[in-house]
């Protein structure tokens, strides 16, 4: 992932858990990473593919404090 893919992740994440997107504009990249999480989001464990499982990685180190503290990652 790309450091502006996971800036995205990130941004999506908050969309997602505040419904900010439905009040302000979003880009149209910022849309479709906001799509693309969600899909992530939803595809089976078994059916999702790589990419999918990345992202899912960075929604939840957006998403979960004691995962993101058990990973030691700064950011």
């Amino acid at each position: 992932m790309t450091p502006t893919e996971i800036e995205l992740i990130a941004k999506a994440a908050c969309d997602i858990a505040t419904g900010n997107h439905l009040l302000y504009p979003r880009s149209e990249e910022e849309k479709e990473m906001l799509k693309e999480v969600c899909e992530a989001l939803n595809t089976p464990e078994e059916n999702k593919t790589a990419r999918q499982k990345d992202i899912c990685e960075e929604y939840r180190l957006c998403t979960d404090y004691d995962y993101w503290s058990s990973k030691h990652r700064d950011k």
